[in-house]
């Protein structure tokens, strides 16, 4: 009995050896066969990106060599198109809307939207209520941009602050475009619906009563700016809540608790007093927005100087002058946005950076900037200023928005995003821009909040906190994304479309 049992252990031995080797080589095969598939993956992807560059490379010299082959057949075109149009006229009196700038893919694409500019711009004259003063531009000749060149061509018919094409006035000045053609596929779709389409076709109903409209979200649509009036218009409230929403971070208990502290300090101290508690409660904290507000609006006195309960305070009616009202109520906010960011601010109402061949210049009351690529811009009314001045810089800071995002994609600057301020008396707006599709600029409203005027009012700051810390964020990823541009040219760079003036 033992020899047996002794022959079976051996026998379950053997058995248990030769499974394990099966088991050990399967494992070992299985391992090879997986490597082998991930190589195989890596040469798939390796060729497939040896030929998007090659594709790439084709494209682009497809696009130089053509749009010099195409440019003289292109222009007889458009004097062809225009002179059967207006027989009487000279053809030498040649009155043309060449869009510099848009890419060739095809080789009827600019006479497509030649006629479709001629179209809309004769049906907006025969609709026009009133006959406007017509002035006759001469054609000159104007090279194609180069992929990732200015969109504006210098000193070309359409960059003339004098050229107003097909009887346009008022509104369509400058080297902006009536067409409202899309180019490539990147169209914006929610829930089967393509948006692009909608928003393109509400514009052209726009350009061809163009002459007629007063209102401002009509007037930025001429720009290919869309804001929340417009597209709630044209959108359902679910598409429109979609494309509008961001979401703000919710502040810290720590911060409201820090904020709402020094607010009740500072309704019931000294100028001075408050400034110790201030600086007692942040020293040893990490770097943070509310941290860096408290700072900021204890500077100076100028809190204190104005309607307060303290006792002895020297009170002083709200300062008038808009310098001085900046200074005093709006300065604070704006620095503590920007304080631990390395960009360079402009306070004297200095020139914006504007692309060659654009003849307006546009001179916000402030605006951030790297490396000359303006990110943060802002607006301010003093108190009692007008709704007409108001209506002017709704009008004015969307477009300089837009124009600093066209500048940073034409640099290869990635997912830029540009944001506003609009004050007036205490209230400050806040608005964000980006293009993430073919010539949709859209305007999203970030929040609104009220900026304190007085030591009693630093509290107001409190639900202002979520959407001060979103455009904090805002800012800093597109100063990131400055700082690692690579300077090629972006596919984002297609999507732009050129800017009429905006008076």
């Amino acid at each position: 009995p033992y020899q047996e049992l002794q022959d079976a252990a051996n026998r379950l031995t053997a058995e248990w050896t030769s499974k394990k080797a099966s088991r050990d080589t399967f494992w070992e095969e299985l391992a090879i066969a997986e490597e082998l598939e991930k190589e195989k993956q890596r040469k798939i992807r390796r060729l497939k990106q040896a030929g998007e560059r090659r594709l790439r490379a084709a494209e682009d010299h497809l696009v130089m060599e053509t749009e010099r082959d195409f440019e003289l057949e292109t222009v007889k075109l458009y004097k062809d198109v225009k002179h059967s149009r207006n027989p009487k006229r000279p053809a030498t009196d040649v009155e043309v809307d060449l869009e510099a700038g848009e890419e060739t893919d095809e080789a009827g694409e600019e006479t497509n939207e030649a006629r479709e500019e001629i179209d809309e711009a004769d049906e907006s004259s025969s609709t026009s209520s009133r006959e406007p003063p017509y002035k006759k531009v001469a054609f000159l000749d104007a090279d194609f941009c180069q992929d990732g060149e200015s969109v504006y061509a210098p000193s070309s018919a359409r960059s003339s602050l004098n050229s107003i094409d097909f009887r346009f006035i008022d509104h369509l000045v400058g080297p902006g475009t009536t067409s409202s053609r899309l180019r490539t596929d990147t169209h914006l779709i929610i829930d089967q619906t393509d948006i692009s389409m909608i928003l393109m076709e509400a514009r052209r109903s726009v350009i061809k009563k163009q002459s007629e409209i007063s209102n401002v979200s009509d007037l930025l649509t001429i720009n290919f700016i869309f804001d929340m009036v417009f597209i709630k218009k044209h959108l359902t409230m679910d598409i429109s809540s979609n494309i509008l929403y961001l979401s703000s971070p919710a502040p810290s208990k720590e911060d409201l608790t820090l904020l709402n502290d020094c607010s009740m300090f500072a309704a019931m101290h000294s100028f001075q007093d408050t400034k110790r508690h201030v600086r007692n409660k942040v020293a040893f904290m990490e770097q943070s927005l509310v941290g860096d507000i408290l700072r900021n609006y204890t500077e100076n006195a100028s809190l204190w100087q104005q309607s307060s309960s303290y006792p002895g305070a020297r009170s002083l009616p709200l300062k008038q002058n808009e310098d001085t009202y900046t200074q005093d109520v709006v300065r604070n906010i704006i620095v503590s946005l920007i304080s631990d960011m390395e960009m360079l601010d402009h306070w004297g109402r200095d020139p914006l950076p504007t692309p060659n061949g654009f003849e307006e210049e546009y001179n916000p009351d402030f605006f951030a900037e790297y490396d000359g690529f303006p990110i943060f811009l802002v607006e301010i009314k003093k108190p009692g200023a007008g709704d007409s001045d108001l209506e002017g810089d709704r009008r004015k800071l969307p477009c300089m928005q837009k124009l600093m995002l066209d500048r940073m994609l034409t640099a290869g600057v990635v997912d830029p995003t540009v944001v506003g301020f609009l004050i007036k008396d205490s209230r400050c707006e806040i608005s964000v821009m980006s293009l993430d599709n073919e010539a949709l600029y859209i305007l999203r409203p970030v929040g609104a909040l009220e900026l304190p005027r007085n030591n009693l009012q630093l509290s107001l700051l409190c639900p202002g906190l979520g959407p001060l810390q979103l455009t904090h964020d805002i800012v800093s990823k597109t100063l990131a994304a400055i700082k690692t541009r690579s300077g090629r040219y972006s596919t984002k760079a297609r999507w732009r479309r050129p800017s009429y003036y905006v008076k």
